[in-house]
């Protein structure tokens, strides 16, 4: 397949849209204006410039498109498995969930039959019953003597951090990479997901979207956990070829390196790394730990 190639790096795309989106994460550190005038002066007769040019600026593609299928992507989808790109965690169906005498009032959907299937939709009300610092729910994940102060839902430090402070915040994780995973890389304002030397890790660490983060404090000590849910699916494992790593192993992973080698703060007082907490809902009530029941994330 003759793809188009990037008229900044060279590197193959596979249409203008794509190009867009490449062109924005690894060489994001040109102005709109270089950018153009690279484009208008490329003599690549396979890239419409007007339609990136399109893209680039408003970043939504054709409606009405409806591509080819490239097989080598998919081929490399199928073989590898990285965090918000192509998994799809909550569409699981098996006859355990189905629901008997349904009920097709709304007011049902939740609290009633919980007919929902949806993790994200019952990780808010978790959310909001941490907010309140509920005491039965802060028992049942193990966080009794801590007072919740913050809760960020769907929590995408890692990018937005980045995002602000480029140039520093890949150098603090180039050093984690090369104290963990013997990793270094070019020093680069990049994305990791477009770092000539990328490392998967480096990718997952970017991508990953945990559910919930909360900042505790105990004593004086503020920490930083990670909440993980999960309702009909299982715990991720993310693969690039022969390297694979746990979804729970990356958010770890995750708050180590904001805690220790990034160095987030709270009102200029440091912040611990906490744990990843995988927390399952349930229809009844259990005694394990890291359940929680739907009647506690409606009851008053």
């Amino acid at each position: 397949m003759n793809k188009p190639e990037c008229p900044i790096c060279g590197k193959p795309c596979y249409d203008e849209y794509r190009m867009s989106v490449h062109i924005k994460g690894a060489h994001n550190n040109k102005s709109l204006k270089d950018i153009e005038e690279l484009i208008k002066n490329s003599k690549n007769d396979r890239i419409d410039t007007e339609k990136l040019l399109k893209y680039i600026k408003n970043n939504e593609p054709e409606l009405s498109k409806n591509d080819r299928i490239d097989t080598e992507k998919l081929l490399k989808y199928i073989k590898n498995n990285e965090p918000e790109l192509s998994k799809n965690d909550e569409g699981i169906i098996n006859d355990e969930c189905i629901v008997e005498n349904v009920t097709k009032d709304l007011k049902d959907y939740l609290a009633g039959e919980y007919i929902c299937r949806e993790e994200r939709q019952y990780a808010y009300y978790l959310a909001k019953k941490l907010k309140e610092n509920n005491n039965v729910i802060k028992n049942r994940i193990d966080l009794h003597d801590e007072e919740i102060i913050e809760v960020f839902y769907e929590a995408t430090v890692m990018r937005d951090y980045w995002f602000c402070d480029k140039e520093n915040f890949n150098e603090r994780l180039r050093k984690y990479l090369k104290d963990h995973e013997n990793e270094i890389g070019e020093k680069v304002k990049n994305h990791p997901n477009y770092w000539k030397q990328s490392h998967p890790l480096a990718r997952w660490m970017m991508n990953a979207k945990p559910d919930i983060a909360l900042l505790t404090e105990n004593k004086g000590v503020y920490t930083l956990h990670f909440i993980e849910c999960k309702y009909l699916s299982k715990v991720d494992r993310y693969k690039c070829d022969d390297y694979s790593a746990l979804q729970t192993d990356v958010q770890e992973k995750i708050l180590v390196f904001l805690c220790n080698y990034y160095e987030i703060q709270y009102e200029n007082e440091k912040v611990e790394a906490g744990e990843v907490k995988l927390v399952t809902f349930v229809k009844d009530k259990s005694e394990q730990k890291y359940t929680v029941c739907f009647r506690d994330l409606f009851e008053e």
